[in-house]
C-alpha cells in the first residue's frame, strides 16, 4: 500500500493497517527502539535495518518516513501513531 496522501495517512490512523511490528536487528542500537513498528505491509519494509552494522547506521540516520521505535511491541505501535499523526500533517489538504 503505497502512503502518498493525507487521505491515506487518515486511513492508516483510522485501521492501523498496514502494519508490521518486528524486532530490531541491533536492538535499538541504531534506531533507538528494540522493536519497530512499520505503517506498511512486511515485505515493503526496507532492508536497511537489516543490513551490516553501516548499512542499518545509514539507514537510521536517512531515513525519514514514519517508524515507531520502543522498547516493547506495544510502545513501538504507540509511537508509531503519533509519528503517523505528526507526519500527515505535512501534506495539504484535500479537497
Amino acid at each position: 500500500m503505497s502512503m502518498e496522501t493525507k487521505r491515506d495517512w487518515d486511513f492508516w490512523l483510522d485501521h492501523q493497517y498496514p502494519c508490521t511490528v518486528t524486532k530490531d536487528r541491533y536492538t535499538g542500537a541504531y534506531s533507538n527502539g528494540t522493536w519497530t513498528a512499520w505503517p506498511l505491509e512486511a515485505e515493503e519494509v526496507p532492508d536497511g535495518p537489516w543490513g551490516c552494522d553501516i548499512t542499518a547506521m545509514d539507514f537510521w540516520d536517512s531515513y525519514e518516513k514514519p517508524v515507531g521505535r520502543a522498547e516493547t511491541p506495544e510502545l513501538a505501535l504507540h509511537s508509531l501513531r503519533q509519528m503517523v499523526q505528526k507526519y500527515r500533517r505535512a501534506f495539504p489538504d484535500e479537497e
